[in-house]
């Protein structure tokens, strides 16, 4: 298949941002993993396409902020255009509270991270490689040990979806934990069947919940778990989300009718970031295009701000104007 240089561009350096954190020797987990490049061929020269002005954009979604971190990053959640958590190699953990100006490092010891919950300005989730999970109640400045969930990579920990401190999900692609006490300990939930490879969940209340598979289906449950049922996106036939080992689609439900699930796709040659929006419970969906490049994402619970962290560690943040 040929690839446009935009493209091999984005899985190229996406790839690279996320390799080098399987646990391959017993490395201390505050110690970062050594990044692995591996190049992938393209016949044509590879130019880095500009990131879109928010000014030139008629999208609902409008950038906010555009920022580089010099520290290795994974993924990475704004709750506005103030306050971001970045998660990464080896378990760094940074902050910020001016837009990206500085990043203070903040006190955690894990594995590799690849997936963030961001409740509000002071608790946070991460998890990760080791089954590792982590919780931070004072803005993520410390980092604390809960109950871990999955395994090591490739099968890892990368979802996480909480409604208030206590009570929240966790995922690995083919594994769902629910919570009640904090991740103090963890319940499986058995999978609904035709699911395949788990690519976004979330927690609407301690009963309603979602799941998003890599083909756009969605899987709905109003009784945590016990029944489900399931309906699709309707993806253009030929794509399909991403299989990296950060979230590649992010999604997030106001009530019972009212959902928003925002992913990054690839097929034909080409990659993209799209919303899909549904007033009548998933049903149908309406889908909109998102002016921002390829690359891992995160959500805030209510729907409106957009964090993408692109190839090398370039973040954008976008908010839903459209509400």
């Amino acid at each position: 298949m040929k690839h446009s240089s935009s493209f091999v561009l984005s899985v190229l350096l996406i790839y690279v941002m996320l390799v080098g954190c399987k646990p391959v020797a017993d490395l201390s987990p505050a110690a970062p993993a050594a990044a692995q490049i591996y190049l992938i061929y393209s016949p044509t020269p590879i130019t880095p396409a500009p990131l879109p002005n928010s000014e030139k954009s008629a999208s609902s979604w409008q950038i906010i902020l555009q920022t580089e971190v010099q520290h290795a990053t994974t993924i990475a959640g704004f709750l506005d255009e103030h306050h971001g958590i970045t998660a990464g190699v080896g378990g760094e953990v940074h902050t910020t509270t001016d837009g990206g100006n500085t990043w203070p490092e903040a006190a955690n010891s894990s594995l590799c991270r690849f997936g963030l919950e961001i409740l509000d300005e002071q608790v946070a989730w991460h998890c990760g490689n080791g089954g590792h999970v982590r919780v931070s109640k004072d803005s993520g400045q410390t980092w604390h040990a809960v109950a871990d969930f999955g395994p090591n990579e490739p099968r890892h920990c990368r979802m996480l979806s909480f409604v208030e401190p206590e009570t929240g999900w966790v995922a690995t692609p083919d594994q769902l934990g629910a919570t009640s006490d904090g991740g103090t300990s963890w319940t499986e939930i058995n999978l609904p069947e035709g699911i395949q490879n788990m690519a976004a969940i979330a927690l609407r209340t301690s009963n309603d919940g979602y799941l998003l598979d890599k083909k756009g289906d969605v899987f709905i449950t109003q009784d945590g778990g016990e029944t489900w049922i399931s309906g699709s996106l309707g993806l253009e036939a030929g794509k399909e989300l991403m299989d990296f080992n950060a979230p590649m689609a992010a999604m997030r439900w106001h009530d019972a009718d009212h959902g928003l699930v925002v992913v990054s796709l690839v097929g034909k040659g080409d990659s993209e970031v799209l919303a899909f929006h549904t007033a009548d419970g998933g049903q149908t969906w309406e889908q909109e295009s998102v002016p921002a490049q390829f690359g891992v994402l995160y959500l805030t619970r209510d729907g409106r701000v957009l964090t993408i962290t692109h190839l090398g560690n370039k973040i954008t943040v976008l908010r839903y104007e459209g509400l």
